[in-house]
């Protein structure tokens, strides 16, 4: 850190104010629409929350503040609750899911029956029909699919187990639904109360329950609030600060508190009088948690919006999105997930802020992907270089999207190191002579991958593995070049030269590397399986994976090791739990929402695998007993494995494409820097 970025930090720091952010959080996690809070999309308290936020921008001084509309179905859910009739009568509270319609005044009334996990065969031999079933939840399933094949099997309502999340004593859960809406009652209640109910049943009790939820759902707009901090030198380059302000319930760490902490970083940088030299762009986005119906990609839709139909020219402007979402909370361990090119400067500078500053996380983890649960991956698949970070405890499984998302989970020293981290980096950044990316690790990542499809499928990829290799021998190169570049300047700044005489060469340099990294992330980015598909990979990945789990399953057909097959087999695709569900389940709530012709695949669109449906195969084989219908099976098995091989050859050639282009690009950027550091040694000698 030279002596006027040390100058920049000890301003920042000296005006931050936790008041300030502890002030606004508060005020934004009090608003709602009853007493439990819920700032939906669309919806009045989300539209309060917005205007605050504009008000407090223009107030603190960022300028053209702006509340962007964006189109959004408005779910209003004022409450709900579970009236136990017998064994007993009580009341107990309730929650249910976004896009989930109300009941009538007088409810939904029916016998409770437990379906375990609410596969086809825990329905089996059980009598649903106008029943309230109460089914388990895992992170194996979404929503939609387990309530889907309630409404299958005839139920009239559904009580969901949560057994993944709201394990806090009296906890109930909210959140989007991921799928087809449901046409039946749902609620999810404490699991104190699921296990009380399981009691009952096991001790032949009838437990009977009425369900009541006050919920619609209306066309509606939601607001994304932007204000700017302008640049003083009149860039067109963006560094973007975002947060989310709709919720569940209160909302204190999910998000009130990341917007609060953003409005608090641009009131530091503003009466510090910081003069950035990129525009400062802070913007609170509508819809993170919701924002369509009747599809898997139901959230991020306030940033999808932003990035495609209101500002498609921010790619190859932005030089990074900066998220602040779930990174603020005590006693925590950090996870900073970001774009490949910004790990090793994330990984440098975290070193160097802890050494300065005290942080308090019990540890720090690096990933180099961006993360679909955020509004990150907006910005990154349409090529936009992004930092998230994530800080996890016990939050995720004991208060995440619970009503005891609190202010007690956050404290001063974590608030503050939010906003310093956040701050500081930003600063950093918008300093940079050229642009701290790190290109080697797309070609290394990609690299490795090839060397693996290389030995497990048998393929001759050594064309390919050359590019890649080429790419990654220059990546490393123009590194060698900017250092030996700054190395340069310090000798410049010694004998008291300037460098104006190569401003612009930089300039140009840095829109050169944005429009790389462009390149990278909109194609390179694919998005595979993981209950759908929503796990962030390389193109190829999901291609190979399935292609040698569908070997392991025929190999272990041809040895009739049946079981050891089904394991295989359920893994293509990484959709383990949807074999186990009815056919109409898996079509409607799996292959219809993965279907690459929708219109309403939003961020994952131009980001979604091939899959093939190996469901037929998956059911034929659990009960084969015909040696005719096993070679049915290994000849259908045979065809897709060839499908797959198929999709694979196809991607690898169009990955070698796009790092091809990309490696043009730089070796007319080296070759820029290299002009820079000719007139460099011209000028020291």
């Amino acid at each position: 850190m030279d002596k006027l970025e040390k100058e920049y930090v000890k301003s920042f720091v000296k005006n931050f104010d936790v008041n300030y952010a502890w002030q606004a959080s508060d005020k934004i996690a009090n608003i709602g629409l009853f007493r439990l809070g819920f700032r939906p999309s669309g919806t009045i308290a989300e539209h309060e929350a917005a205007k605050y936020i504009a008000d407090e921008m223009k107030r603190i001084g960022l300028v053209n503040v702006s509340l962007e509309k964006v189109p959004l179905p408005a779910w209003s859910f004022l409450g709900a609750e579970v009236n136990i009739i017998q064994p007993e009568n009580r009341t107990v509270a309730a929650s249910t899911y976004a896009g989930c319609l109300g009941t009538s005044l007088e409810g939904v009334t029916g016998e409770v029956v437990y379906v375990g996990d609410g596969t086809r065969h825990d329905y089996s031999g059980l009598d649903v029909q106008d029943k309230v079933v109460m089914v388990n939840r895992t992170k194996d399933l979404v929503y939609s699919a387990i309530v889907y094949e309630a409404q299958l099997h005839g139920a009239k309502g559904v009580i969901v187990r949560e057994t993944a999340y709201a394990k806090a004593p009296e906890a109930i859960r909210c959140n989007d639904f991921c799928g087809t809406q449901a046409r039946v009652a749902v609620v999810n209640v404490s699991k104190d109360v699921t296990d009380q109910i399981i009691d009952w049943i096991k001790e032949g009790k009838k437990v009977v329950v009425n369900l009541i939820i006050d919920a619609k759902v209306e066309d509606g707009e939601g607001n994304n609030v932007l204000g700017y901090l302008p640049s003083s030198e009149k860039s067109d380059k963006l560094i973007i600060i975002g947060a989310h302000h709709d919720s569940w319930f209160h909302g204190f760490t999910d998000n009130a508190a990341g917007v609060g902490c953003m409005l608090a970083i641009a009131k530091a940088l503003i009466e510090s009088g910081y003069k950035p030299k990129a525009n400062l762009l802070f913007i609170s986005h509508t819809g993170e948690e919701f924002g369509a119906l009747n599809t898997f990609y139901d959230w991020l839709i306030g940033s999808d919006y932003a990035v495609k139909i209101e500002h498609p020219d921010w790619a190859g402007k932005v030089i990074a999105y900066l998220n602040l979402d779930g990174s603020i909370l005590v006693n925590a361990t950090a996870h900073f997930e970001t774009t490949r090119e910004l790990k090793d400067f994330t990984e440098k500078f975290v070193e160097e802020f802890k050494e300065e500053f005290r942080i308090p996380y019990k540890s720090v983890e690096f990933v180099s992907v961006p993360d679909t649960q955020l509004d990150q991956f907006s910005y990154a698949g349409v090529g936009i270089p992004s930092m998230a970070l994530i800080l996890n405890g016990h939050y995720d499984d004991m208060y995440y999207h619970t009503q005891f998302d609190e202010a007690k989970l956050v404290d001063d020293a974590s608030l503050k190191a939010g906003v310093l981290l956040f701050g500081i980096y930003i600063l950093k950044l918008d300093n940079a002579l050229v642009l701290p990316f790190d290109l080697s690790a797309w070609g290394e990542e990609l690299l490795a991958g090839y060397g693996r499809t290389e030995v497990g499928l048998r393929l001759d990829l050594k064309d390919a593995m050359d590019r890649m290799e080429k790419f990654v021998d220059n990546t490393k190169e123009f590194s060698v070049r900017v250092e030996e570049t700054y190395c340069l300047l310090e000798e410049l700044k010694r004998i008291g030269g300037d460098n104006k005489s190569v401003k612009n060469i930089f300039k140009e340099v840095n829109s050169g590397l944005l429009e790389v990294t462009k390149l990278l992330n909109a194609q390179l980015n694919a998005l595979g399986g993981v209950q759908v598909a929503e796990k962030v990979m390389f193109p190829h990945e999901q291609y190979l994976k399935d292609i040698l789990f569908l070997g392991e399953t025929v190999e272990a057909i041809k040895k009739k090791e049946i079981e050891p097959a089904l394991t295989s087999l359920a893994k293509v695709g990484g959709v383990e739990a949807w074999c186990l569900m009815s056919r109409k389940t898996f079509e409607n709530e799996f292959l219809k929402m993965v279907d690459l012709r929708r219109k309403d695949l939003h961020w994952g669109t131009g980001h979604i695998v091939k899959y093939v449906d190996l469901w037929n195969e998956y059911n034929t084989l659990e009960k084969v007993e015909d040696e005719t219908k096993t070679k049915e099976i290994l000849k259908s098995l045979e065809n897709k494995r060839s499908l797959l091989l198929d999709y694979l050859k196809e991607t690898i050639k169009t990955e070698e494409k796009t790092v091809e282009k990309a490696n043009l690009s730089l070796t007319k950027l080296t070759k820029q820097v290299k002009t820079v550091i000719s007139k460099l040694k011209k000028q020291v000698q």
